[in-house]
């Protein structure tokens, strides 16, 4: 407990929804922790119902307005150049 202290480390878990669920038992095994820099940022933190295809079910949480874009970037050197003039001119 000191190290989270130390460390400004908070448990979000909230309610009594299990994190880890097998036939014979549920238990809330697991944490999700943050820092106080962000604690006013991460809202609606909960257990998801959504099939995490393991024991232990998904925690799920929403940082601010956080807007995530995601990009793709292609190195030259790696491309494969003839395969590429081959599939263009098949099309």
């Amino acid at each position: 407990m000191e190290y989270f202290v130390r460390n400004n480390l908070n448990i979000v878990n909230q309610g009594n929804d299990p994190t880890f669920v097998i036939s014979k038992r549920k238990e809330i095994r697991d944490f999700t922790l943050r820092t106080d820099k962000i604690w006013d940022l991460e809202t609606n933190w909960h257990v998801s119902d959504e099939p995490s295809f393991s024991d232990h079910r998904y925690r799920v949480s929403q940082i601010g307005d956080l807007e995530v874009t995601r990009s793709t970037h292609r190195n030259p050197k790696r491309i494969n150049w003839e395969s590429y003039r081959e599939h263009l001119q098949a099309i």
